[in-house]
Parts: C-alpha cells; sequence; structure tokens
C-alpha cells in the first residue's frame, strides 16, 4: 500500500507515510494529512515516470533507497520496522524471523526452496515446538518472503510450505485455582492484559492492539478482527478502567514480553511440559465458562460474543460440559416417569 496511517511503537501518530517503488528505487515521506499524502503520492509517481534527478526541493523532502538484498540476513535488516510496521506482532514477528536464522544459517533469498522449508519444519519439531506455534513461525515466514518477492530482493518463485495439522479438539482453560496463581506471579501490567483477555475472550493481537478510542463505557470496539468482522465486546467497570489505561502510549506490552512473562509464569506453575497452556488459553477459559454458566448462555449469543465467524467453532465449546448431559438425562427420565395425559396416544 502506498499511503498508510504512520505510527510509532504499535499507536498511531495521526500522521500518514507515502512510500512508492520503482526500478530497485524507492521513495518515502511522512505527511500531516491523508489529503496531503495523496498529493506527494502523485508526486512520486511523476518522478518515477519522467525520470532524471529530482530537484533540490525534492531531494530534502525525499529520501530514496536502493533496494536490493541478496542474503537472508540483508533481508531481515530491510523488512524491520517495514514490513510489520505500527503492528503488534512486529517485534515477535522479527524475532522469529532471526529464531530462523539462527537454525537455519545465512544464505541467499533465491536459494531458499522447499527442501529448506522441510528442514526448518524438521528443526523446529526437534525443538519441540507445537504443531500451532510451527505454523506460526511458517507464517510469518511466508510473510517475508513474500515481501522480498515483492521489492525485487528475491527472484524466485515461492516454496511449498507444508503446514502442520492442528490437533483442534484440545481446548485448554485456565482453572479457578491456575487464575489465583497467575495473579500473584505475573507483573501488575502483564497480569491485567490476562485477566482481561480471560473475561473478554479477546484475541492476542486484537487486545495488544487496542488504541484509546476503541474503548467506550462498557464496551470495547474492534475494527480488524481474525474473522474480518468487526465486533463490539462489553466490559465490567474494572476491565474498562484498565483498558483505557494500556491503550495509553507506552503502557500496552508488546507480543514478546507477554510471551516472555507468560513462560516464567508456565515455569514457576510447574506446566513446562504442557503444550497448551498458553496465553490463548484465556480465550479457551472465556468461552467454556460461558458455556457452563447457569442459566445457559445461547450458544449463538456465545458466538457473536468471541466473534466465531461459524457456528462450528463455537460448537467446539458445548462438548466440554459434560454436567449438562447429566441434566439432560435427568430431564429424559423425569419426562418418562410423567403420568401419561388423559387423550393421549397410547
Amino acid at each position: 500500500m502506498a499511503i498508510y496511517a504512520d505510527k510509532k511503537n504499535g499507536k498511531a501518530t495521526g500522521r500518514w507515510c507515502v512510500e512508492v517503488q520503482s526500478k530497485g528505487q524507492r521513495l518515502r515521506d511522512r505527511c500531516d494529512t491523508h489529503a496531503e499524502a495523496v498529493i506527494k503520492e502523485q508526486e512520486f509517481l511523476k518522478a518515477f515516470k519522467v525520470g532524471g534527478p529530482l530537484p533540490q526541493s525534492a531531494k530534502r523532502k525525499f529520501s530514496v533507497e536502493h533496494t536490493k538484498a541478496e542474503t537472508f540476513s540483508e533481508a531481515i535488516r530491510k523488512a524491520d520496522g517495514r514490513l510489520w510496521a505500527g503492528k503488534a506482532s512486529e517485534e515477535d514477528n522479527i524475532s522469529k524471523l532471526n529464531t530462523i536464522l539462527q537454525i537455519m544459517g545465512d544464505k541467499p533469498l533465491d536459494a531458499i526452496d522447499t527442501h529448506f522449508i522441510d528442514d526448518l519444519i524438521d528443526a523446529l519439531a526437534a525443538l519441540k515446538k507445537a504443531d500451532s506455534t510451527i505454523n506460526r513461525y511458517l507464517s510469518a515466514f511466508r510473510a517475508f518472503l513474500s515481501w522480498c518477492t515483492q521489492r525485487n530482493y528475491r527472484t524466485v518463485a515461492l516454496p511449498t510450505f507444508a503446514w502442520r495439522e492442528e490437533d483442534e479438539g484440545r481446548i485448554r482453560w485456565i482453572t479457578p485455582q491456575e487464575e489465583v496463581k497467575l495473579k500473584a506471579i505475573l507483573p501488575e501490567t502483564i497480569w491485567k492484559v490476562v485477566r482481561i483477555a480471560i473475561h473478554t475472550g479477546m484475541r492476542r493481537g486484537e487486545l495488544l492492539s487496542i488504541e484509546p478510542e476503541q474503548v467506550t463505557k462498557g464496551w470495547c470496539h474492534l475494527w480488524e478482527t481474525k474473522s474480518g468482522s468487526p465486533r463490539s465486546v462489553p466490559l465490567c467497570p474494572e476491565d474498562e478502567e484498565d483498558l483505557r489505561w494500556l491503550a495509553q502510549d507506552g503502557n500496552m506490552p508488546n507480543e514478546v514480553t507477554l510471551r516472555r512473562e507468560w513462560n516464567e509464569a508456565r515455569k514457576a506453575m510447574g506446566l513446562v511440559d504442557d503444550p497448551w497452556f498458553v496465553f490463548h488459553a484465556c480465550r479457551h477459559t472465556c468461552a467454556t465458562r460461558m458455556v457452563r454458566a447457569k442459566p445457559t448462555i445461547n450458544l449463538a449469543v456465545i458466538q457473536k460474543f468471541m466473534g466465531h465467524k461459524v457456528i462450528a467453532t463455537t460448537l467446539r465449546y458445548a462438548h466440554i460440559d459434560d454436567e449438562s448431559l447429566t441434566g439432560a438425562l435427568q430431564a429424559v427420565l423425569a419426562h418418562n416417569q410423567m403420568p401419561i395425559m388423559a387423550g393421549a396416544v397410547q
């Protein structure tokens, strides 16, 4: 995208970035308004079309970069601060790329083929990474290679990615006892994030990218979601107050910090060998508690609350409440013991 909102540390600055590239060169600038950014984009396009040196006034405003990166490590340096700029996942994804670099070593981008991907998957599996975690590494790596291809850092077709089959039947939720331990172990800011995630079911990326204007009286409004459909999540007063504070510049932790603190807590709780005890368990906990709520909450309401695109996703949680099955049996038995009404079919 040639024009996009300027952000710093994941927060919007109110300015707009303009970026246009052609034949291995890139022109970039920042503007105070979107209208100015549109005009600047046209100037950049015209400059490339006409060719020749830029005017002196333009040289002071425009930055011209030659885009050439031949190796994996060079491309990572190019991508840092650009590929996922302004997103809560930026630091975590760059960290994943550096981990892959450390595992697989540096080499020309064009030498990264399907065999490389297969070896990477085997290496991650050898490190006892869960299938879902391996897929997240692959997702970040594929986005990175696509970005490199678009900028001619890589000149061959993308390799084939053999995605791992994730076990969707395993739902790990946080018990009340584990919640008490997390509160005692985690730093206060991290605990606030965890508590809000348990209460609202927000995904990690949704929660960490919250802007102040998304929090209103009793509600958090999510405009960009995994399902692609905006949704609004109700907030209790305590969560609303803490979320307003977290949304202020510099208060919300990033993904790397959150993962580090979560892993430290997992060690302290003796759950290192439980691959399912991850931050996403907060979301599972929210859905699980709604399913178990008395009186029973309609599954369609839970679907809307959680932002599930299809009801089949919500139904995954329906089987976890064994007590409801017992209650169903009791209802059947009670019906069978009722006297036959006069006039009923014998």
